[in-house]
């Protein structure tokens, strides 16, 4: 039983501490560089934990592999939140609007820098509906 606590808590210990760093690091204006920061923090966090709670070889490997995911989809999922690094045009079930989006899912701005086409006389400033490919990848 005190095994199973163990590693309970260590994974509880890694996701919580990954969450913590990705949040902090998607609120900062350096995502791209805080990104890779806050991987490698989290991995050699996890590693630290998996050391100290007295993990085993193979169990101290997959720790990191653990807090890098959970990161990985709270970060995806505040990109999601603030309407960046969607995916194209799309009408279906999930599609999602981003109308104040990093950049906002209007006709001009999907227009002019994804080269997506539209029927002449399109309202530039119509917003359009997007597959949200953060939610995917969370």
């Amino acid at each position: 039983m005190d095994e199973i606590a163990r590693h309970v808590g260590l994974a509880l210990l890694c996701v919580a501490f990954a969450a913590g760093v990705a949040i902090v690091a998607f609120a900062g204006s350096l995502l791209r560089r805080a990104v890779g920061i806050a991987l490698v923090g989290v991995s050699a966090a996890a590693l630290v934990a998996a050391l100290t709670a007295g993990v085993g070889g193979g169990e101290r490997l997959a720790a990191p592999g653990i807090a890098i995911a959970a990161g990985y989809s709270v970060g995806r999922t505040g990109c999601w939140a603030v309407g960046d690094d969607y995916g194209r045009p799309w009408n279906g079930f999930l599609a999602t609007q981003f109308p104040e989006g990093a950049p906002p899912s209007t006709v001009s701005v999907m227009s002019s820098q994804f080269g997506v086409t539209f029927p002449a006389g399109t309202n530039p400033m119509d917003v359009v509906a997007v597959h949200p490919t953060q939610l995917y990848e969370t």
